[in-house]
């Protein structure tokens, strides 16, 4: 739906600080369809993702059943720890592994609710340019900053092409509603689409 997408583009500028386009937008059943169509686009039974060690349950539900190794980073006051981040990306590259994703809910986490900084958002670009790994931000809970402050999404921050950004409407409108949406380049989206 064209205006929808349109109006997804508008919001994004000054809500999270994304420029993006309608054609950088697909709609979703909910952020969860959004985890499952990323998911089915970059793993397969054996890839390893980094999460936040207290994550949203059905996330690690998605991992555990397509069969993926799970690394959780700890998390203090202020989100994801950069330093624990570093030390796991570091341990795996030893090991020859490298991650799919750093899976994140940076803007009000679940279940901890912290918000991490822009400065820990962009040691996370960097530490994950570093290592040649994707982000994959998951700002479905960003509407609940009732303040209407936050800080740009990580998608926001990084060059193109290094997050996928999910969000969803269930938080702001209605849960039923099952509205949801994925923002990512045309390389990424182009492999979306055909599993949608």
């Amino acid at each position: 739906y064209g205006p929808l997408r349109e109006f997804l583009a508008g919001k994004h500028k000054p809500d999270a600080g994304i420029a993006c386009t309608a054609d950088d937008i697909v709609l979703t059943s909910g952020s969860n369809h959004g985890l499952d169509l990323v998911n089915a686009t970059f793993l397969t039974r054996g890839d390893t993702v980094i999460i936040e060690e207290d994550c949203y349950q059905s996330a690690i539900n998605r991992f555990n059943r397509i069969g993926v190794n799970i690394v959780g980073i700890p998390l203090d006051g202020d989100g994801m720890r950069m330093d624990a981040l570093s030390n796991a990306l570091d341990a795996l590259k030893r090991k020859g592994i490298r991650a799919k994703y750093i899976y994140t809910i940076p803007t009000v986490q679940t279940p901890t609710a912290t918000i991490l900084p822009v400065e820990r958002r962009q040691e996370m670009l960097r530490l994950a340019h570093a290592h040649g790994v994707l982000i994959f931000e998951d700002d479905c809970y960003a509407d609940l900053t009732w303040s209407g402050q936050r800080p740009p999404a990580i998608f926001a921050l990084g060059e193109r092409g290094a997050v996928i950004h999910v969000g969803s409407f269930s938080k702001s409108i209605a849960p039923a509603l099952r509205l949801g949406y994925v923002v990512a380049p045309w390389e990424a989206m182009s492999r979306m689409l055909p599993l949608k």
